[in-house]
């Protein structure tokens, strides 16, 4: 359902009892397509599905996978859905079980109730489309157990020396969390998370170093966040946006570090987010500061905003960004940059491969330190909000 877009799959039925066995990503996910074309909005992303299933009433909801419409591989979800997960205990979820389905299984099941995954996904791309009765029976077999944990999110405070300013924050962020240890691996059983997000973690630490030594550069308050579970589903960024110790209104923005870029400068820079708000024009002066190019954000169709913290502040009603370098090296190997995130994307994301490597080159970090350095400043001299734009899902509350 995606009530201002005016697309209703569910044509009111009583969905109470039911499992719920759906495509992920969203419909027209292809050039002029009818949500953002081949950009994922939130309504394509797996969470949204199960928030939307729970708040309907439904006993259980699966996801068929497939590569494409997800942005990741079916090892992605194996590694990240084979062990504990997390939830937060403040916030209801009335679903009996959630998860993912692979592909070749969900085809099977649709075949035994006489029906074809192609044809039927093909009859969801029409706005006449209702949900399918499969006249089938699910026998979830569970024996789940329970432990509360506490975590934390760490959160520090550098306040700005102007009046005038003194109930201004900028919020930066980074997750520190992986995707911890798997006793059941051979050899290897550690997920060190160097890329992600060790990276981040350490540039915003080196933020909150650089403004606790400069104080007279400091001219509104910036909050320096490393969130817990953000691989769990972004949980402490939420709580944190739900439970903002400042009004919201007193928020300027939201600048988030992930997998920061650890192979050298690029002759660009993008920010992921930067289309639903005013901070795009932030972000384009800061980088043209600095002599860089600003480009649009890339490889929407893998729904990046939906996938990290930015997103629990964008729905707080903040305007929210993920920093991002460009596409071109500098150098003599202008591609470089690009085949590094190939590399990892296919090789190390979410593996125990994800480790410091001997090429690294931090050059590439500190370059999105220092655009960050500059986005700041711009936005300490700034008398209004930001805001999101009319085009934007987000909007900050009244």
């Amino acid at each position: 359902q995606a009530p201002e877009r005016e697309w209703d799959d569910i044509k009111g039925a009583d969905l109470k009892g039911k499992v719920l066995l759906v495509e992920v990503n969203e419909p027209g996910n292809y050039p002029d397509g009818i949500f953002e074309g081949e950009d994922m909005t939130y309504y394509g992303r797996w969470t949204y599905k199960f928030e939307k299933a729970s708040e309907l009433g439904a006993t259980g909801i699966l996801i068929i996978h497939n590569t494409k419409g997800a942005a990741y591989g079916w090892d992605v979800v194996r590694n990240s859905w084979s062990g504990e997960n997390f939830f937060l205990e403040d916030k209801e979820n009335r679903l009996f079980f959630q998860g993912w389905l692979h592909a070749e299984a969900a085809e099977k099941a649709l075949a035994a109730a006489g029906l074809n995954r192609t044809a039927i996904v093909a009859q969801a791309e029409t706005e006449d489309f209702k949900p399918v009765p499969l006249g089938l029976r699910v026998r979830v077999r569970q024996k789940p157990e329970y432990r509360s944990v506490a975590t934390e999110n760490v959160a520090a405070l550098l306040r700005g020396k102007h009046k005038k300013r003194k109930d201004r924050y900028i919020i930066l962020t980074a997750h520190y969390d992986h995707l911890g240890r798997d006793p059941n691996r051979e050899g290897d059983q550690i997920y060190n998370g160097a890329v992600d997000n060790c990276s981040a973690s350490a540039s915003v630490l080196s933020l909150a170093r650089y403004y606790a030594q400069r104080p007279e550069k400091l001219k509104l308050n910036l909050v320096f966040l490393a969130v817990t579970a953000e691989e769990e589903g972004l949980l402490g960024s939420d709580y944190f946006a739900r439970h903002l110790p400042f009004p919201e209104s007193s928020a300027l923005a939201n600048l988030n570090f992930e997998m920061t870029n650890v192979w050298g400068e690029t002759e660009e820079v993008y920010a992921i987010g930067g289309k639903h708000s005013d901070l795009d024009d932030f972000c384009r002066e800061a980088a043209e500061n600095m002599g860089l190019d600003y480009i649009p954000e890339r490889l929407g169709q893998l729904g990046y905003f939906f996938r990290s913290d930015q997103l629990s502040f964008a729905r707080a009603g903040i305007p929210a960004i993920w920093l991002h370098e460009g596409i071109t090296s500098k150098g003599e190997n202008k591609g470089y940059i690009l085949e590094k995130n190939e590399e990892y994307r296919k090789h190390k994301y979410h593996k125990v491969a994800d480790e410091i490597e001997e090429d690294w080159d931090l050059n590439g970090t500190v370059q999105i330190i220092r655009w960050a350095q500059e986005i700041i400043s711009l936005l300490s001299e700034t008398e209004e909000l930001p805001q999101f734009k009319s085009s934007s899902s987000f909007r900050r509350k009244e």
